[in-house]
């Protein structure tokens, strides 16, 4: 039987819904038509073959919403091919229209739901379990991570105690959602973490002292002068700075706030932070 053409398609899309004999992947952008080829292509399976059953085609999905849309619109072209058809063919057409509570078009969850169900002793599993949606498994996830923090020992506590307690349960939310595990045994996830957690501190370090070496101040010239009302701060901001650096890159030697190497002849002796530099042709604050 010829597939029965309603509109016109590209070449692309043609070549989608009748190549029968060989794996395809179509790549597609929003709104190009990705559905209606995909129903095309379901239906035409079904025009190629007679004897194809409506269940042995799988149409996958990633939301329920995209399911149901092709689902009738899959629905609606046995209809039409059923009222079209004549004799032996629209019988064959009205019974696929009848069985279209048996196709296989839906999310990734429900066909494994439907093949775990049709193999529940087989899995080990009650064939009455339910798939979470969305909400529900947000709440689960949210009273586990809560359960385990009620739980939590000494070291966790003070872990809350450092940091906000309400960020420590959105980072751990967010591991749950999307973190693969190196290893599942504690030590070595706990590594793991720590070379992430240096290597984040080490950048936030390093693009902090971008933004000062960016800015004016950081051009300062001379040392600060006597009386200057915030010469003191000016001091401080440049030990911080220093120490910074020192923790960032501990094999750097720093005796310049803006990072210029230093001679220090006594490697047990902290180099002095050096004075900030007033940016040339800036008067003094007094």
């Amino acid at each position: 039987m010829q597939r029965q053409t309603i509109i016109a398609y590209t070449p692309a899309q043609e070549r989608a819904i009748t190549t029968h004999d060989r794996d395809l992947v179509v790549v597609a952008g929003a709104g190009s038509g990705k559905t209606l080829v995909l129903v095309e292509r379901f239906l035409a399976l079904l025009d190629a073959d007679p004897n194809l059953k409506l269940n042995a085609i799988a149409a996958i999905t990633f939301t329920e919403k995209a399911a149901a849309e092709m689902r009738e619109r899959v629905r609606l072209g046995l209809q039409k091919r059923a009222e079209s058809a004549g004799g032996e063919g629209a019988e064959r057409w009205s019974a696929r229209l009848a069985a279209m509570d048996s196709a296989r078009i839906g999310t990734i969850h429900s066909l494994c739901s439907t093949i775990l169900r049709a193999n529940a002793a087989e899995a080990g599993i009650d064939p009455a379990f339910d798939v979470l949606d969305e909400i529900q498994a947000g709440l689960m996830r949210a009273e586990a991570v809560d359960d385990a923090l009620r739980g939590a020992n000494e070291s966790v506590q003070a872990l809350l105690e450092t940091y906000d307690g309400g960020k420590v349960r959105s980072a751990l939310l967010g591991l749950v959602v999307s973190e693969t595990l190196p290893a599942p045994e504690p030590v070595a996830l706990m590594e793991a973490w720590d070379r992430r957690w240096e290597q984040g501190t080490r950048e936030a370090i390093d693009t902090f002292l971008g933004w000062y070496d960016a800015c004016a101040y950081a051009t300062w010239a001379g040392p600060v002068p006597d009386g200057d009302k915030i010469g003191d701060v000016w001091r401080a901001c440049a030990e911080v700075l220093n120490g910074l650096r020192l923790n960032a890159h501990p094999t750097e030697s720093v005796g310049t706030h803006n990072g210029a190497s230093a001679a220090n002849a006594d490697a047990e002796r902290t180099p002095e932070p050096p004075p900030p530099r007033r940016p040339q042709g800036r008067p003094g604050l007094s």
